[in-house]
């Protein structure tokens, strides 16, 4: 009876203080998953030590196709938060939302944004610090004792988004060219915000073949703008390597920070040092 009175009371108690079940932490750091690797980065640096993090997918496995198991399912029901990107690239949201039991939050970093068609927000930076911000505010939400760690780390982190935007915005005013030719159509957000044109040959979601229309769009367009380069991710594709031997252009690498290889991660390599691996390879191709 005693047992019974101090659940009645407790529950009474949050009833009254407006609690929601993930405002407080009863066994410690709270269990947030994230659904691909680039927002598991994101989420690390605000969350820190503070939080159990867990990213769904596995290293170097595409976001776009990737299916969710059932036993990632299972794992989510001990979670307290999922966050996601949103803008159609998780295509298994849904499935987890009709199927979860527990009532678990979702953070979906690119609602109210006004994104349409194309998930890629986080390749431009000044977005990319919109989804920093709301995981900060997030977190301070789900972990209320810790909202200063998360607001420290915010403001750390958009720090560094600044300083990343103005290399850009500096970088771009010496670039010859502005036109990128590139594997797949990722990067709209970034050219749209420092003045570039993408050319890319396969589409959003990384078609396993550009038509043969395509290819030959694409060839066309480097032999009448006198492109020297084309940028590939992760390895060059059969498509790639055809396009190069054709028209005589080299290769660079351009990352969208979809995954990292193992490798990469085990190198220490995140969102800044990626974006400033790009840069570089955009100042060989463009200057």
């Amino acid at each position: 009876m005693k047992k019974y009175f101090i659940l009645m009371l407790s529950s009474l108690f949050l009833i009254l203080c407006g609690c929601t079940r993930t405002e407080i932490i009863p066994n410690g750091k709270p269990k947030i998953y994230t659904s691909f690797y680039a927002l598991y980065d994101f989420t690390n640096k605000i969350g820190g030590d503070k939080i159990n993090l867990k990213n769904i997918m596995p290293p170097a496995v595409e976001p776009h196709d990737w299916e969710i198991s059932t036993q990632d399912i299972v794992d989510l029901e001990n979670a307290d938060a999922l966050i996601y990107n949103g803008s159609g690239l998780e295509i298994w949201i849904d499935k987890v939302k009709n199927t979860l039991q527990n009532q678990i939050e979702y953070i979906d970093l690119t609602k109210d944004m006004q994104i349409k068609n194309d998930p890629h927000v986080w390749l431009n930076p000044l977005l990319a610090k919109k989804q920093f911000k709301k995981i900060y505010k997030s977190l301070s939400k789900i972990d209320v004792q810790n909202q200063n760690y998360y607001k420290e780390n915010y403001l750390a982190v958009s720090k560094q988004i600044d300083e990343l935007d103005k290399k850009i915005r500096n970088a771009v005013k010496n670039f010859k060219s502005k036109d990128i030719v590139v594997a797949h159509q990722a990067y709209k957000y970034f050219c749209d915000e420092y003045g570039l044109n993408q050319i890319a040959l396969e589409g959003i979601e990384e078609e396993s073949e550009p038509t043969v229309e395509r290819m030959k769009e694409v060839t066309d367009f480097i032999e009448n703008n006198d492109v020297k380069y084309i940028f590939y991710e992760g390895s060059p594709s059969k498509a790639i390597k055809t396009i190069a031997q054709d028209t005589g252009v080299n290769l660079l690498e351009l990352n969208p920070f979809e995954y990292l290889t193992k490798q990469q991660i085990s190198n220490g390599d995140d969102y800044f040092s990626i974006m400033e691996k790009n840069l570089e390879n955009l100042k060989v191709a463009l200057e």
